[in-house]
């Protein structure tokens, strides 16, 4: 007796579709992300090569045309990171505590949320940017970085807490 070959039906085919088109997204990203590391990587050893012939890359100058173009040689790089890495940048106003315990201090901090908004944590500016230097330097941390945001895993955060020392983690509070 011969067996039939099953046909998938339409809806099973609609749904491999968009597996599918979801996986060749996260491909794409993922290689921007690569590209993008490779791009901080390069930047940091041309800024280390100056350094070390006595040049000193004053990259917060926006007014000369060294400023200008050091200013985008090092943001460019990292914010096609955050953006292959599906992060969104907001600014949080807050408190901190002075010197004393009773005066509160104004503060404004800028702060990256996972896009998606199934995670439930943030990072701060400078402290995924740091990190992103370091991903240029250590695959690990950069696999790291995109377990941690993009497939969402816990153990790869602690990993960039305890091994890399990261700070600047915070648990969202929905109060």
């Amino acid at each position: 007796m011969e067996e039939k070959a099953r046909i998938p039906k339409k809806e099973e085919k609609t749904e491999q579709k968009k597996e599918d088109v979801k996986i060749n997204k996260t491909r794409h990203r993922q290689n921007i992300y690569v590209k993008a590391i490779g791009m901080i990587k390069q930047v940091n050893t041309m800024l280390d090569t100056f350094e070390g012939i006595g040049l000193k890359m004053d990259f917060d100058d926006d007014k000369t045309p060294v400023g200008k173009v050091m200013n985008v040689m090092l943001q460019n790089p990292k914010d096609i990171a955050c953006e292959a890495l599906g992060v969104e940048l907001r600014e949080e106003k807050g408190y901190n505590v002075g010197i004393n315990d009773d005066h509160l201090l104004p503060v404004t901090l800028e702060v990256y949320y996972p896009a998606s908004g199934k995670v439930e944590f943030s990072i701060t500016f400078e402290s995924l940017w740091d990190l992103l230097d370091l991903a240029g330097q250590d695959a690990e941390c950069a696999k790291n970085i995109w377990d941690c945001f993009v497939n969402e895993k816990e153990e790869a955060r602690e990993m960039l807490k305890n091994k890399y020392n990261a700070t600047g983690f915070g648990e969202v509070d929905e109060k």
